[in-house]
């Protein structure tokens, strides 16, 4: 009907084209890519090759792949050099980089090393004292951010204290964010969310919690901004879309030290950590016009708790 498959939008600002490789939507991939739409390698966060690697999107990749994306593409930043492989091997996506080795694509020169901080392993010790201990052999993606800062996903299995699995991030915290001028306080954070224990964390269309973990994580550095102070509240695009396939939640609410938490303290710093919890549209609609506390109220007076369910009431539907 005379769309521009080619403007650009969305949350990372890139094309339709690298929307649908984030959605993992292989049909609509291949079909812009049937009607010439444009691939957009302006930025990394515009590149659909890359955005298929960050979420795992291994069939779409292959795609992009074989319709001749410029698969050698390198990115220069304070990083060093970046290209589709080393992102591969960055967030643990080994069939993509083999794929992309059998393809002769080489690590650039200046590929950096996953940097250790002192403060990882602080972080570490004080959520695991309060949610059980970090898993080892489980998944635990690094994610490069920006100015040398890298983000890791660490989980901690169910157990008796905690029957639910918890995700949080470290590494999001090397890095002060960007605070509006007059906000103070706020300028540290790590993100935390709550899946039920028996969630399919290997199963792509379940993995949109980590997906998202990962986008918040990268925003406020790229973007040099920061979290929104005591509690934020984000959309997928606006009118809002599901945050995956199996479900309608849409936003995601954010609040940092939740349930009274104390900020961690590590003596040059403290860090704020954000309690990630999904959120239907008219959830979101219901704060903006009443405040976070009469939302929090409605929660607790319909037993809904942090941890994700992807088929919980909608509590602003319930007078």
């Amino acid at each position: 009907m005379g769309a521009d498959v080619n403007a650009h939008g969305g949350i990372t600002g890139g094309t339709p084209l690298n929307s649908a490789a984030i959605g993992g939507h292989f049909d609509t991939v291949s079909y812009l890519l049937s009607i010439g739409a444009d691939v957009d390698e302006d930025e990394p966060e515009h590149n659909p090759l890359f955005s298929a690697i960050q979420r795992g999107h291994t069939d779409v990749a292959k795609l992009l792949i074989e319709s001749g994306i410029n698969i050698e593409v390198t990115y220069m930043d304070d990083l060093g050099g970046r290209n589709a492989l080393s992102l591969a091997k960055e967030c643990g996506q080994t069939e993509i980089a083999e794929i992309l080795i059998a393809a002769g694509v080489v690590l650039p020169d200046g590929t950096p090393e996953i940097r250790s901080d002192d403060d990882h392993p602080r972080i570490i010790t004080l959520l695991t004292k309060e949610f059980g201990a970090v898993d080892e052999a489980a998944l635990q993606e690094v994610v490069p951010v920006h100015d040398g800062v890298h983000v890791a996903i660490n989980v901690i299995r169910p157990n008796e204290r905690h029957h639910c699995l918890t995700l949080f991030t470290t590494g999001m915290s090397d890095q002060a964010m960007t605070l509006p001028k007059g906000e103070a306080h706020f300028e540290y954070a790590e993100l935390l969310m709550h899946l039920p224990a028996d969630w399919p964390m290997k199963n792509p269309d379940d993995g949109w919690p980590l997906q998202w973990l990962r986008q918040i994580a990268y925003y406020p550095h790229q973007a040099k901004t920061w979290l929104g102070g005591r509690y934020s509240i984000i959309a997928n695009d606006e009118p809002p879309e599901p945050l995956g396939t199996n479900t309608e939640l849409s936003c995601l609410l954010l609040i940092a030290d939740f349930a009274d938490w104390s900020p961690i303290d590590l003596g040059n710093k403290r860090v704020h950590v954000y309690t990630v919890m999904p959120l239907y549209k008219e959830e979101r609609d219901f704060e903006v016009k009443n405040g976070l506390r009469p939302l929090m109220e409605r929660f607790e007076q319909n037993g809904i708790s942090t941890v994700v369910d992807i088929n919980r009431k909608n509590v602003a539907l319930i007078s």
